[in-house]
């Protein structure tokens, strides 16, 4: 089925920083949008490029061994797979970002207290009571598997109320 998705309304419903909300697919992408304020931490993403745009605020992206860019209201960055930055906004910003499926926020930071597995906002109310995990594909990319993990709880659920 088709659909739209407001930004501004998507946006307005983040209440916590660094926690991106997944929009939309597109070709093996996903586009997120978030909230950010202070400084995230160091960290690359082996597999993917990832791509900024500054919806409302401004950010800063430290790289490592470069410049620092700063990014304004309506600007757009990539940063190129594999290499580490760092995304920073003291006065707080909205971006949106492309990246491959399964990217993870925290790129090749394991067990960070900052990784989150994006809330899908794409999909209506009756959808988003799905219950997800991250798993590992056989390449070592992480996957958001739902209907597997949904299933998984039905099953767990019959068991219980059968005993």
């Amino acid at each position: 089925m088709h659909s739209k998705i407001s930004l501004p309304s998507t946006v307005a419903q983040i209440s916590k920083t660094w926690t991106p909300k997944l929009i939309a697919a597109v070709n093996n992408h996903h586009v997120k949008v978030a909230k950010i304020s202070g400084a995230f931490i160091w960290h690359s993403h082996p597999n993917s490029d990832e791509l900024f745009y500054v919806l409302d605020g401004s950010m800063k992206m430290e790289i490592e061994n470069a410049d620092t860019v700063i990014l304004e209201k309506g600007e757009v960055f990539v940063v190129p797979r594999g290499v580490r930055h760092k995304p920073v906004s003291e006065a707080g910003a909205e971006i949106l970002m492309i990246e491959m499926e399964g990217t993870v926020n925290t790129g090749d930071v394991e067990n960070s207290e900052l990784t989150v597995v994006p809330e899908d906002a794409s999909k209506s109310e009756s959808e988003s009571d799905e219950i997800c995990i991250l798993q590992l594909d056989i390449t070592g990319m992480p996957r958001r598997i739902c209907d597997f993990s949904k299933f998984l709880f039905t099953i767990g659920s019959r068991q219980s109320s059968e005993a």
